[in-house]
């Protein structure tokens, strides 16, 4: 990809990318009981299988350190995830732009978001891929809202940030997320 704010570090695999994932939410975070609401017997189950439509151990995977997170992020699109879609894009679309996605007001009052914005990690991953030429990220949805809110209110953001980027691949990114583990909507 070519993005001046992405310098390459090294190649990786899915399973190294995902181990960020795994680090930053894993089994002990508050999404190991939302994925047992929805039949899944561990957390892991759950975000491998909420990810699988985008086929993420077919793509070829690098990661990067973002160099300006407040001038990249905003850039970045949102994932097509169901319930994304349904309380926060709205007519943005499917994969809206991270800028226009903090303009929402369901985001301009999310208190997970604003904690966020204002204390943000010293240095962590997010997971994205190409798609249609830009970076739309799979994994850390809340920490791109909230590095786009503060850009776009002007904040400082002092962090390192790096990007696990999955290559392009042909096809939609319909159907990421929002289903029980039995295949009815979550």
């Amino acid at each position: 990809m070519n993005n001046p704010n992405l310098i390459f570090v090294r190649d990786l695999t899915w399973e190294e990318a995902f181990d960020f994932w795994r680090e930053s939410e894993g089994e002990n975070s508050k999404w190991a009981p939302h994925a047992r609401e929805r039949g899944f017997g561990s957390w892991e189950e759950w975000r491998r299988t909420m990810v699988a439509p985008a086929r993420p151990a077919e793509r070829h995977w690098q990661l990067h350190r973002v160099t300006e997170p407040l001038v990249a992020v905003p850039t970045f699109r949102g994932a097509p995830f169901r319930s994304w879609i349904q309380n926060i894009y709205g007519d943005l679309g499917s994969t809206p732009a991270f800028a226009d996605i903090v303009r929402r007001p369901e985001i301009l009052k999310h208190e997970g978001v604003r904690a966020l914005a204002g204390d943000f990690p010293r240095r962590t991953t997010i997971i994205g891929i190409e798609h249609s030429g830009d970076v739309v990220i799979i994994e850390g949805m809340h920490r791109s809202a909230a590095l786009a809110l503060a850009a776009a209110e002007g904040q400082s953001v002092e962090t390192e940030l790096y990007l696990a980027l999955g290559s392009e691949l042909p096809g939609d990114l319909a159907g990421l997320g929002g289903r029980r583990k039995d295949g009815t909507p979550a």
